[in-house]
């Protein structure tokens, strides 16, 4: 096998390489696509089951009679300063988590053990 022959055979093992690469990319990135649905269906069932527990009979109520209550609700000083406080304070605490330092791993020099330099 000359060199060139086994460049050509290196290239088509690094092509095909990369194909299997490509798929396992395709693969993962519906996974997390799926991963991501499943996370906001959850949230939304969870949210709309609290919901209904402040809703008299929510089976007899369409879909526009629970906005109307909604807007309703949601359309006072009162409960949009609640919101907006209830957000600030979720921020704030993310924004704190994700400043928490961590300890260095620099070793520190032993009291006894510096170099003196005259």
């Amino acid at each position: 096998m000359d060199e060139l022959e086994k460049l050509q055979q290196k290239k088509l093992e690094m092509e095909n390489q990369l194909k299997r690469y490509q798929e396992e990319e395709k693969i993962l990135k519906k996974k997390a696509a799926d991963m991501t649905r499943n996370i906001r269906t959850h949230r939304l069932c969870s949210r709309g089951g609290m919901v209904e527990k402040f809703i008299r009979e929510p089976e007899l109520l369409t879909q526009d009679d629970v906005m109307d209550i909604l807007t309703f609700a949601f359309n006072t000083d009162a409960v949009r300063q609640k919101v907006n406080q209830v957000i600030q304070n979720r921020k704030n605490a993310v924004k704190k988590a994700e400043t928490v330092t961590v300890p260095s791993t620099e070793k520190k020099p032993e009291e006894g053990n510096s170099v003196k330099k005259d």
